[in-house]
């Protein structure tokens, strides 16, 4: 065999199968059919396949809640198909297609899956004309298939070589086919096992084996040859590092939905010891597939059982045909490994594979992603470089970023053009113009960090850097210890954040007039109501009673009391009595002064009440009790509190929990161990309950009050709080927290910070930008760079807000709060001036009436008066 320059590798699973498939929008939340019965038609020696297997164990776990009949059916089966309300055939071949029971005769909607390799021609199209009452699906390890010849096509090389095992030979064992898709002279030769004295000869491969040997195959590949490789796997994984020197062109299907509901069902069959080995004997797409199809039933069972059926049989079968492809089109939007088309009367799923350029060694490791394939576009590729490892050596990184201010955040220019600013974003600036690379930038498709469920499945940015999509991750990144085993860190780049708590800010009441909210309303309409009674009174007592001065001037005519109680003299004397000076001149006459001691009585309460009000309040607005500690918050009920769903603050408190019930369940079977003798007893009977249940207890009651689903989503609950002692309040990174209260007056933090942990870049395993943007780091931090950067996106901040100061609680009496009283100063002098100019006017007007005039005589009176007596006008 002639030496070849590249090879192809072709993998259909992995030891530890991640099933990536679709999310059908709470399929058990829709699960509302009763009863019903499926058929399963297939060949006699592939009943116990395992597509078949675990298609049954997908139906149960989708509809749990139903009376579900699986029934199998074979070409010797007299059961009577009209009892069943869908068939499902797994077909391996054009005859079982083309022979499978229950069409027109039934009139029973049918799903025929084809599992083997098919070849579009005419010759095979007869089989898969349109039909009223069924669908056939193919398998996407075909649409896969075709992503092979596309790359043999695209490479320049001049011979290849297929290795398989024996699971996957009906896609492989006829070359004819291949070589009459292949559209240049090139040789293809299929090995269904890989023979050591072929080793040397093969350097253009493609492996198709288990995913517990196919990088064995690598490696020993690698020990005899140092040609370039390109690989294709089905898996959803990231490649795996290797201690050789590799150089490879690695592909692998791109999911485009979330993983979580599948994810669920895997944890749900490895629950069972004999579900377990399902997954382990199918590859990953295969059953991503399958639970398309389990899906698809389901949801066309709820359009069936939910509207009414007519029993017209033309109209029947258009309405089966209509719920099929609805069906069809919502299973088909949410499915994750792409859309499904239509072809004549075949389902094909548009399946994307990434393609990346990766370089391996012993003590390095970079994956770049350089391009995709899929079946409309075929091989779309990023760069000029195209294929080939040059994008490798080039100094342009693909990097991943999660909003999050003031780290990163988007804003609109001058122009009307949004773009990314934030003190990440700056660091990155620093960081290009001292290592001279370039750059493209791009969210999270899923919007978080990353954190890795039952499975070990990575999301968020995580995912992005494990699986080879982005070189490094820029985003407020905690290190922890999870983390680290998967990637790498750079030195950190920020300071210690722990978790923070974040609450309500009570809502501020200060008022220049807030010594007139001491009194409601009512208060003080009767009391200026009472003010004005008395003063009439006074009035009135003074003019009737024969012992007023009034009415008795020539009794007291030589007393020192001689003030005379008119209605403007009432009303002042009343005024006066509430102040320190007192009123001045009482009534002569008794009624009168049984009405001034009332008054004196009254103004004495009601200024005692005020004064005593007036100090509680101002007392009370400053010393508002509060949350202040973590402890704290778990002791208390009214404030609920909780973290962000699926957040590290979420994992944080989870663990604990985890850790305390660990530590309870050691003690217990300690104290419960009857082969202790009474001295050991003795000793741990003073380790009565070693670990205390509180995150336990907190982690409870943050599941049963509910979780946000984001950090937006908690900041509007923490938001919607009564009250400072009654609401919500949110737990999470202190970093961010300290933005939002700077940002947003109604928001504060409480509590000192704790579980504390720096921020880091994140880069891929073995990545040699580690080291380099270390020492970058360490470098900027020497310069104060990154100290100046912190200043600027938190001290000044241009969205921060001039909020009040509540901190201090010993702080005097504001102005904020007093400032009605100068106020009340201030109108009382305007007044004063108002009085003196009218005055002085009327004064003016009424000397301008009198003068100018002559006096001729004047008479002056015992008391001092001064009367004119007689006035002669000047001519």
């Amino acid at each position: 065999m002639q030496n070849l320059d590249n090879y192809c590798f072709f993998n259909m699973k992995r030891n530890l199968l991640l099933l990536i498939t679709f999310v059908l929008f709470g399929l058990k939340e829709i699960d509302t059919v009763n009863s019903c019965q499926i058929g399963i038609f297939t060949s006699r020696e592939n009943k116990t396949q395992w597509s078949v297997l675990i298609f049954r164990e997908m139906m149960h776990y989708l509809m749990p809640n139903a009376e579900l009949s699986i029934i199998d059916i074979d070409s010797d089966n007299n059961y009577e198909t009209e009892k069943m309300d869908f068939v499902i055939t797994f077909a391996h071949n054009n005859s079982i297609i083309k022979s499978a029971v229950l069409e027109e005769p039934t009139k029973i909607p049918h799903l025929k899956i084809y599992t083997k390799f098919w070849d579009m021609d005419e010759r095979n199209l007869e089989y898969f004309e349109p039909s009223i009452y069924s669908l056939i699906f193919i398998s996407p390890l075909n649409v896969l298939v075709a992503a092979l010849m596309d790359l043999i096509n695209f490479m320049d090389s001049t011979a290849v070589y297929i290795l398989y095992d024996n699971k996957y030979k009906d896609f492989f064992k006829n070359e004819a086919i291949w070589k009459a898709k292949i559209n240049k002279a090139v040789t293809i030769q299929m090995v269904e096992k890989c023979e050591e004295k072929i080793h040397k000869q093969m350097s253009n491969l493609l492996f198709n084996l288990n995913g517990s040997t196919y990088f064995l195959h690598i490696e020993q590949f690698m020990k005899h040859n140092s040609s370039k490789w390109t690989a294709i796997s089905t898996d959803t994984l990231p490649y795996s590092n290797s201690d050789s020197y590799l150089s490879l062109l690695f592909s692998r299907p791109k999911n485009v939905q979330s993983l979580n509901a599948v994810d669920n069902f895997l944890i749900w069959i490895e629950k069972s010891e004999h579900l377990k080995s399902l997954k382990n004997n199918m590859d990953e797409i295969e059953i991503a597939f399958y639970y398309d199809i389990a899906s698809l039933c389901l949801l066309y069972f709820n359009q069936t059982f939910q509207n009414s059926r007519t029993t017209d049989d033309k109209a029947k079968s258009i309405s089966v045909r209509k719920e099929l492809l609805e069906a069809l089109k919502e299973m088909s939007a949410k499915s994750a490994f792409g859309v499904y088309e239509l072809f004549k009367n075949m389902a094909f799923q548009m399946v994307t594979l990434n393609l990346y350029r990766i370089r391996e060694g012993p003590d390095f490791s970079r994956q770049h992603l350089i391009g995709n394939w899929n079946s409309n576009n075929r091989i779309t590729l990023f760069y000029k470089s195209g294929l080939s490892e040059d994008i490798i050596s080039q100094n342009h990184y693909r990097v991943v970023y999660v909003l999050q201010p003031p780290f990163i955040e988007k804003y609109e220019d001058e122009n009307g053009n949004w773009s990314l600013r934030g003190y990440c974003i700056d660091l990155l600036e620093m960081m290009k113009e001292e290592l001279n690379f370039s750059y493209e930038l791009y969210e999270a498709p899923d919007k978080l960090y990353g954190w890795p469920n039952e499975l070990g499945r990575w999301n968020g940015i995580m995912s992005n850097i494990l699986q080879g999509d982005a070189d490094f991750a820029l985003a407020s990144m905690t290190v922890t210890a999870s983390r680290e085993m998967v990637i790498d860190f750079t030195f950190p780049h920020f300071d210690l954040s722990g978790y923070a708590i974040l609450l309500k800010r009570g809502e501020s009441d200060e008022s220049f007039f807030k010594f007139l909210t001491v009194l409601e309303l009512p208060v003080w309409l009767c009391t200026i109501g009472s003010f004005l009674f008395t003063s009439f009174l006074l009035w009135l007592f003074d003019r009737f009673s024969p012992y007023s001065y009034k009415n008795n001037k020539e009794k007291y005519k030589n007393g020192p009391e001689k003030r005379e109680f008119t209605f403007k003299e009432s009303l002042w004397f009343c005024m006066n009595s509430l102040t320190p000076q007192g009123g001045g001149e009482t009534p002569r006459n008794f009624s009168g002064r049984i009405v001034a001691a009332t008054w004196w009585l009254f103004g004495f309460i009601i200024i005692a009440s005020y004064t005593a009000n007036l100090a509680a309040f101002l007392t009370v607005s400053r010393i508002e009790s509060s949350i202040t500690s973590i402890d704290q918050l778990a002791k208390q009920y009214k404030i609920k509190y909780g973290v962000v769903k699926d957040s590290l603050a979420a994992a944080y408190f989870q663990r604990m929990a985890e850790i305390e019930q660990r530590f309870y369940d050691t003690w217990k079977s300690m104290s419960l161990n009857e082969s202790m003798n009474a001295l050991e007893r003795i000793h741990l009977a003073v380790w009565d309950y070693p670990v205390s249940d509180h995150f336990t207890n907190m982690w409870r009651y943050m599941q049963e009050t509910g979780l946000p689903n984001n950090l937006e989503e908690g900041i509007e609950w923490v938001l919607a709080s009564k009250s400072i002692n009654d609401g919500y309040a949110l737990i999470a990174e202190a970093s961010y927290l300290r933005y939002i209260e700077i940002t947003d007056c109604r928001l504060q933090v409480v509590g000192e910070e704790f579980s504390r942990r720096p921020y880091a870049l994140a880069v891929q395993q073995g990545s040699s930008l580690k080291d380099q943007f270390s020492s970058l780091i360490l470098k900027l931090l020497n310069q104060r760079k990154l100290e100046i950067l912190k200043e600027k996106w938190w001290k000044n901040n241009p969205r921060k807000m001039n909020c009040p100061n509540h901190d201090s609680e010993s702080k005097g009496i504001s102005v904020t709060n007093l400032g009605g009283v100068f106020i009340v100063i201030l109108i009382g002098i305007f007044f004063s001036l108002i009085s003196l100019l009218f005055e002085y006017a009327y004064f003016k007007r009424k000397q301008k009436r009198c003068f100018p005039v002559t006096t001729s005589a004047t008479d002056t009176s015992k008391n001092g008066d001064v009367h004119m007596l007689n006035y002669t006008k000047q001519s």
